[in-house]
């Protein structure tokens, strides 16, 4: 962060610096820095009715918060058109009345608010520094301390104290004490300003030494304490009478040593403006931290004070120093180069646990208890002025038969480590082992012999198991919740009270009783305490904030020093805890910054002063938010809720930005709110929003869509209304025609079953013919062979007679008329077609004609013509001729043919 120059803060607890690069921004969230307009150093700021002034190299001017959260910068230089020196910077700025006056070296440069007017006052010298105090402006030159009044410079003072010589240092601040003014210069001179203009200096007590102290910035805090910033020597703060109270730097957790600016602000929180980098002292705090960045304590296990000496023990040994002194802790050397577990104060005896054993101290001399080793903590054994030893191998009775305390004897029988135990009310020590369980064990009446070891069924082992005594009762707590012993039936017990404690925030450290009527828990966010009410006698727990990342350490430890001053141990040092000024105050939450984008692109901060609206590419929204909380130990968490896309609350963090990312149209309204501790804020911050429909989706396009859709439907339907009238006509066809097919087959299978009659049919007129022809064959060749036989014979009238009847019947003609009809029958119409086509032929013809249509030869057909077979060729050949016939076609086959 560089140098910081000044420091202010706004209305809205806003914290502003004069950075070496602009105006840096702390809102309690984060860190926001502009950029100097020139580019130049920032050596002044100032806030004043919601304006930043500013005050740099030849410029000055202001930002102003804006609607959308964002900054914006004006040079009064430019808008006033000002005539600024060469290399004039602005050192201060002050206010009076409606007047804002800008110090530079040389000259005041004060410009009116209200009227925007410009007025200039050059004093008789450099200015070297300058202050406002009670509506006056008073002013360093090098002869003196001056005020102005009525546009003149009037002489406060030119003592020779005040006078910026090589021998007496410049001034750096003037406050009002009472009703006179103090005066501090750069060598850590505090000055009273005597009504006759001349100075007296005030005592300092608790100074170490004045040497080599430059002071570079101071002021006054509200409660009239002095807060000096130093060079190299960190921040000091004196009260009214120049006591010096408190002494801040790096070895307490100050970033730099040297200081160039200071603030107080509202919540009394001082800021430093360091020479690299800031810090923040929260000077009301209940905490105060011991940092040991020289690793000379190193991690802090205990912690005591004892006769006005706080001892503390560590990893690397005891070390002590006087109470309330600024000095360093001193080793008690024979302590070192082992762990220190416990510092435990009896009966006016201070016990040291150590690794090598147990220690006795007195003031800064720590006398080993010989035969101890390994020692972890000690009790007072009831109603004896023996002490309880619990070490690395068990149990040790320690005893003071004359001035020192000796072991009197070693518990024989139980040797298991021993680091957290009690005594029981029944007399017996109940012990807790991390790894082994809880045991009970039970000493004969002198303590010299172990009469009973028993591991407790009732509670087992798991987590960070401890255990502690509290209102004369043992509890133990381990990760299934908290489990109390009760005494008469020597069990334990569960805890409703502290076991709902810890399923809220598991308790995963040591408890540890205080022995002030409380007892202590560790948790990861909190440390909690039970105690009694003291007028109802209930027992209450309370909780306090201080989260495990800023106690971090091997084993939880907390230690009543005084009153209710406690030391918690770190890993490098402890945490000093003032529980009378522990109060949480209700957070307040605020939304900083709504910016928009569309995917791909930067996007920009938007005003939400009042309902946003978005175009619906602009739907990627990113929400900042912040609270004015400046407490280390207090951290503030947030919650959110972007109602119309969440359900519930968000998950704690103390993230301080949410985005939301490709939003839906619709209106949401995001609401946030913040917690400190069990503390949510009062109000819930909220904004509205609403992401328009794209132009896909307006009214017009719905109108549009649905006018499309009921035509779309309308043709579909159509379309589907004829689609499924063609279909059902196809159907109707395709039933008809299956309907006519099968008409159809019904008929081919009717005339089938004809054909088969009429084949049959003609099968019966074949045979018939091909009977009768046969008939007609073998009736003429017998009556032929009979004639031929008839007439070897010598001739008679007879023979004769019965020649004559032979020839008669081979020529008669009812047996043609009997094979023509057949011969019809069996092929219709040929002899007619044959006429037909050759009509010139004779009945004779027509006869031999049926005789080939009936593949007979030749042979065949002469008995049925009753001719020899050379007349049935002569036939033939006439026949070819009247029918014309070619050489190459054959009688036969023409015939067949037709």
């Amino acid at each position: 962060m560089n140098q910081n120059w000044d420091i202010t803060e706004s209305d809205d607890n806003e914290i502003f610096f004069a950075n070496s690069q602009g105006l840096l921004m702390f809102n309690g969230s984060r860190w926001t820095l502009f950029d100097s307009p020139n580019g130049s150093i920032l050596r002044s700021v100032k806030f004043i009715n919601d304006k930043v002034y500013a005050g740099m190299y030849e410029d000055f001017g202001y930002w102003q918060k804006k609607i959308d959260g964002s900054f914006d910068y004006k040079s009064i230089v430019t808008l006033k058109n000002l005539n600024i020196e060469d290399d004039e910077e602005f050192w201060n700025i002050l206010h009076y009345d409606d007047w804002i006056v800008f110090q530079s070296y040389s000259r005041f440069i004060m410009y009116n608010e209200k009227s925007a007017d410009v007025k200039y006052f050059v004093p008789s010298e450099d200015i070297i520094n300058s202050y406002n105090l009670e509506d006056r402006i008073f002013f360093m030159l090098s002869s003196g301390l001056y005020t102005l009044e009525n546009n003149k410079q009037l002489l406060v003072s030119n003592d020779f104290n005040v006078k910026p010589t090589n021998e007496h240092p410049h001034n750096l601040n003037i406050f009002k004490k009472q009703r006179e003014i103090i005066l501090i210069n750069s060598e850590m001179g505090i000055f009273r300003v005597l009504n006759d203009g001349l100075l007296k200096e005030l005592k300092k007590e608790g100074l170490d030494s004045e040497e080599d102290l430059t002071v570079y910035k101071a002021i006054q805090l509200k409660n009239g304490d002095m807060a000096i910033g130093t060079v190299g020597k960190g921040l000091m703060i004196f009260d009214k009478n120049a006591n010096l109270i408190h002494q801040i730097d790096k070895t307490k957790g100050l970033n730099n040593n040297t200081i160039l600016s200071l603030y107080e602000d509202k919540n009394n929180n001082i800021w430093m403006g360091l020479d690299n980098g800031i810090s923040l002292l929260n000077l009301d705090s209940p905490f105060k931290i011991y940092s040991d960045d020289s690793g000379i304590l190193g991690t802090v296990y205990a912690s005591k004070l004892y006769k006005g000496n706080l001892y503390i023990g560590t990893n690397q040994g005891l070390f002590y120093k006087p109470d309330n002194s600024s000095s360093e802790f001193t080793s008690i050397s024979n302590t070192s180069g082992g762990q220190v577990w416990s510092l435990v104060e009896i009966d006016g005896t201070l016990f040291c646990g150590h690794d090598n054993g147990t220690y006795v101290i007195k003031e800064n001399v720590a006398s080993k208890i010989s035969k101890t080793s390994g020692s972890w903590t000690y009790r007072k054994l009831p109603n004896s002025n023996l002490i309880l030893e619990g070490g690395y191998l068990g149990f040790n009775i320690l005893h003071k038969p004359n001035k020192n305390w000796v072991v009197r004897n070693k518990i024989k029988g139980f040797d298991i480590s021993s680091r957290l135990f009690e005594i029981s009310s029944n007399g017996k020590v109940i012990v807790s082992h991390g790894y082994k369980g809880v045991y009970k064990l039970l000493f004969n009446k002198n303590f010299d012999e172990l009469k009973e070891v028993l591991i407790d069924t009732s509670v087992s082992i798991g987590g960070n198991a401890s255990l502690a005594k509290f209102d004369n009762q043992i509890y133990y707590n381990y990760s299934e919740g908290f489990y109390k012993y009760i005494d008469e039936k020597d069990v334990f017990v569960r805890d409703t009270l502290l076991s709902e404690l810890s399923n809220k925030e598991l308790i995963n450290g040591i408890i540890i009783n205080d022995n002030n009527k409380k007892m202590w828990m560790f948790s990861k966010n909190y440390i909690h305490y039970l105690s009694k009410d003291l007028m109802s006698d209930e027992r209450k727990v309370r909780s306090i904030v201080f989260e495990e990342n800023l106690r971090k350490t091997v084993f939880e430890n907390i230690s009543k020093i005084k009153n209710d001053q406690y030391i918690i141990g770190t890993n490098n040092g402890y945490v000093s805890f003032d529980l009378n000024k522990y109060n949480l105050k209700t957070p307040s939450v605020k939304v900083d910054r709504v910016h928009v984008n569309e995917i791909g692109k930067a996007g920009e901060s938007v005003a939400f002063d009042q309902k946003l609206q978005f175009n619906y590419k602009s739907n990627n929204v990113t929400f900042d938010y912040s609270s004015s909380n400046f407490k280390k130990f207090k951290p503030v968490k947030y919650q959110y809720f972007l109602e119309g896309y969440m359900n519930e609350w968000s998950e704690l963090s103390e993230k301080s930005s949410v985005s939301f990312s490709n939003l839906r149209y619709g209106t949401y309204n995001f609401n946030v709110r913040s917690k400190i501790g069990n503390l949510l804020s009062k109000d819930v911050e909220s904004v509205e929003l609403k992401i328009e429909r794209p132009w896909f989706l307006s009214n017009f396009m719905i109108i549009n869509y649905a006018l499309a859709l009921a035509g779309l439907f309308y043709l579909t339907n159509n379309y589907y209304t004829n689609f499924y009238r063609r279909k059902e006509e196809k159907i109707m066809k395709r039933n008809k025609s299956k309907l006519e097919l099968k008409e159809f087959e019904k008929k081919q299978a009717l005339m089938s079953i004809e054909n088969e009659k009429l084949q049959q049919d003609i099968e019966g007129k074949n045979r018939e013919l091909a009977i009768s022809t046969m008939s007609m064959l073998k009736k003429n060749k017998f009556l032929s062979r009979l004639k031929f036989e008839l007439k070897k014979i010598e001739s008679s009238p007879k023979i004769k007679t019965v020649i004559n009847t032979i020839d008669r019947n081979l020529n008669n003609q009812d047996d043609w008329k009997f094979f023509e009809q057949a011969f019809n029958n069996a092929d219709k119409d040929f002899l007619r077609k044959v006429k037909k086509t050759h009509p010139e032929l004779t009945n004779n013809d027509l006869r031999l004609c049926a005789y080939l249509r009936l593949n007979l030869s030749s042979k065949e057909i002469a008995p049925l013509l009753n001719i020899s077979l050379s007349s049935v060729e002569i036939k033939r050949y006439r026949l070819r001729k009247k029918m014309n016939l070619s050489r190459n076609q054959g009688l036969t086959d023409h015939i067949l043919s037709l």
